[in-house]
């Protein structure tokens, strides 16, 4: 009950196919909203599956158009869950991630000052006419509950 969980599309993704892949983690007991992490190009074929699903009500004006969204949300067994794009993820996989188990560990807080120093943010470079800025930090990701996590696999794009 330690080892995430997977699930293969086989396609392109779909709202039928977040669903059964959030239920894998409902299965190793996921209960709580969950944020789905795709590529941003799975997201342009989610967006495009979702406003052919829209319908007209009394709201339709012929004077003007509005199509698209900002954030796709679905409501599945487990509660809410939102699809985000995120330019990180891999094409032809996504990541189904309850945000609120996920931390931010670590020995350091990211800093700009040199450890053990009080030097100034920017340093001259000696080969060159210029400066560097250098972040220092010493942290990892940490999920409270790796069971509840899928990762999607063989999403196809369109």
């Amino acid at each position: 009950m330690w080892k995430a969980g997977t699930y293969a599309a086989g396609g392109a993704l779909t709202m039928a196919k977040v669903l059964s892949a959030v239920g894998v983690g409902v299965n190793r007991g996921l209960n709580e909203d969950v944020h789905v992490l795709v590529n941003p190009i799975t997201w342009q074929n989610l967006n495009a599956d979702q406003a052919a699903l829209r319908q007209y009500d009394s709201s339709y004006s012929s004077k003007e158009a509005h199509n698209g969204t900002e954030g796709i949300t679905y409501h599945g067994q487990n509660g809410k869950i939102t699809v985000l794009s995120h330019p990180i993820i891999k094409e032809g996989e996504a990541m189904v991630l309850p945000l609120k188990k996920v931390k931010r560990i670590g020995a350091c807080e990211l800093s700009f000052k040199t450890p053990g120093s009080e030097d100034q943010m920017f340093r001259q470079l000696d080969s060159s006419a210029g400066v560097e800025l250098r972040l220092y930090g010493n942290q990892a990701i940490f999920i409270e509950t790796p069971a509840r996590c899928v990762k999607i696999t063989g999403i196809v794009n369109t």
